[in-house]
C-alpha cells in the first residue's frame, strides 16, 4: 500500500497542473466598468473633444470574451481611464464624427495585443469633434484701468503661447494680447511710490477668442506670469496761513547778543505744501507741525552790526517729509541785532 503512495502523489500533481492550465485557458465572458475620455492633448497634429451637442459622461461597460488568464492580465493592466485621441482610436482629419466605441477600443494596442474579443460596449458610440491643432505667441498686457502708475508695468515673461483649434487661433492678429487683471484685494494693498512684484497672475485669452468657444489642453503656456508695477504718488496741496519763525544761533554766542524779529516778520504767510495725499492730510489734521527757521552764524551777527543793526535772511521751512515741498512767496525775515552790555549785567566790586 505505501509502496504506491509516490505514484499517487505524482499523478495527483500532474492532474492538478493540467486542471490549472486548462482553467487558465478556458474561455469566459467578463464585463469591465471603465471611463473612456476624449483626450484634448494634441496628437498627430490634431485635438479632439466630445461633441457639445451630444452629452458624454465617459462611463462605459465593456463586455469581453477571452481566456481567464488573458482577461485577468488585461483587467490588471487597464487603467480606470481609457483615453482616445486623434490617431489613437479617433480620426485625425477635422470634423464631427459618430465613433463606434468597440472599433475604437479594439484599435488600441492594450486591447489588440491582449488576445481578447470585445463583444459589446455600452453605450456603443460617442460623438466627437476633431480639429487641427495650432499654436500662436501673443504679447501679455496688464489691465491698468483704475490704476495710476508711474510707468508701464514690467511683465515676466512678456509673451505667452496660445494653443487650441486652428479655426479659433486664426482669429488672432498681430495686435492680440493676453490680458492680466490685478485682483481688487491686491490693488487695495498697493502703496504709492513703492514698486511691487505680483506673482502667479493668470493671463486671459485674447478678446478675439470667446472663452465659451475655446477648448483644448494647456491653452495658455506658461499659465501664470509675474508683474512689477509702481503706483503713482497722488499729490495734493494744502496752504498754511501762518508758519512760526524760529531763530537758530550757536549756543556759544547767544549771551553776547540781543536779537529781535519785528512782529510782522514772526510768521511766514500762506505757505503751500505739496506732496503725497496721506502726508498732506496729516498736516491738515495737526498731526505734523510746520516751522520756519532763520539760522544765524557769528558772521551774520557781525554783518548786522556793520549794516546798522539790521539784516534780512531767508527762512528754511521744514524739515519736510520725503516727497513734500513748500512754497512761500516771501520767506525773508528781518532781524535786528545789537551787542549786549556785559558790564551792565555783571556787578562791579564797588557795587558789592
Amino acid at each position: 500500500m505505501l509502496k504506491g503512495l509516490p505514484t499517487i502523489l505524482i499523478v495527483t500533481a500532474v492532474a492538478s497542473a493540467i486542471w490549472i492550465v486548462a482553467e487558465a485557458e478556458s474561455i469566459r465572458e467578463e464585463s469591465l466598468s471603465r471611463v473612456v475620455s476624449i483626450n484634448a492633448t494634441p496628437a498627430s497634429g490634431a485635438i479632439a473633444r466630445a461633441d457639445t451637442a451630444h452629452p458624454w459622461t465617459g462611463a462605459v461597460s465593456i463586455t469581453l470574451d477571452g481566456s481567464t488568464s488573458a482577461l485577468d492580465t488585461l483587467a490588471r493592466a487597464l487603467e480606470q481611464n481609457i483615453p482616445l485621441s486623434p490617431g489613437h482610436g479617433l480620426p485625425v482629419v477635422p470634423g464631427v464624427y459618430q465613433i463606434d466605441l468597440r472599433d475604437a477600443l479594439e484599435s488600441l494596442p492594450i486591447f489588440r495585443d491582449a488576445g481578447v474579443t470585445i463583444r459589446q460596449v455600452d453605450p456603443p458610440e460617442v460623438w466627437v469633434e476633431v480639429a487641427e491643432h495650432e499654436i500662436r505667441q501673443v504679447q501679455v498686457a496688464v489691465d491698468t484701468s483704475d490704476l495710476n502708475l508711474e510707468a508701464t508695468p514690467t511683465i515676466d515673461p512678456p509673451t505667452v503661447t496660445i494653443a487650441g483649434p486652428k479655426h479659433l487661433i486664426d482669429r488672432l492678429t498681430a495686435a492680440s494680447v493676453a490680458t492680466v487683471t490685478i485682483p481688487a484685494e491686491v490693488r487695495q494693498g498697493l502703496v504709492p511710490g513703492q514698486p511691487r512684484t505680483l506673482q502667479s497672475l493668470r493671463p486671459r485669452l485674447p478678446a478675439e477668442i470667446p472663452i465659451a468657444e475655446f477648448w483644448g489642453s494647456d491653452s495658455i503656456t506658461p499659465s501664470t506670469v509675474s508683474v512689477t508695477l509702481t503706483p503713482r504718488v497722488i499729490l495734493r496741496s494744502h496752504t498754511v496761513p501762518g508758519v512760526s519763525v524760529l531763530l537758530s544761533i550757536p549756543p556759544v554766542d547767544y549771551n553776547e547778543w540781543e536779537i529781535q524779529v519785528p512782529e510782522n516778520d514772526r510768521f511766514l504767510r500762506d505757505v503751500t505744501l505739496t506732496g503725497p495725499s496721506d502726508i498732506i492730510s496729516q498736516y491738515e489734521r495737526g498731526e505734523r507741525r510746520l516751522e520756519a527757521t532763520v539760522r544765524l552764524l557769528f558772521q551774520d551777527l557781525e554783518a548786522a552790526l556793520a549794516a546798522g543793526g539790521t539784516i534780512t535772511r531767508e527762512a528754511d521751512i521744514g524739515p519736510l517729509p520725503t516727497g513734500v515741498t513748500a512754497q512761500c512767496d516771501d520767506k525773508f525775515v528781518q532781524v535786528t541785532v545789537q551787542r549786549r552790555d556785559q558790564t551792565a549785567q555783571v556787578p562791579t566790586a564797588s557795587e558789592n
